[in-house]
């Protein structure tokens, strides 16, 4: 792939764990830099 790489991450509850999902933005090539985090929004 070529060009400008951005990743987004979400979870839906406290007890979901990021790891997984920046480990594989990273393995696509995604700096870390570029991964973007939504944390949980509350009701």
């Amino acid at each position: 792939m070529s060009g400008l790489l951005i990743g987004y991450t979400r979870v839906s509850t406290d007890a979901l764990d990021l790891t997984a999902q920046r480990d594989a933005l990273r393995a696509l090539g995604v700096a870390g830099e570029r991964i973007y985090v939504v944390p949980q929004v509350r009701a």
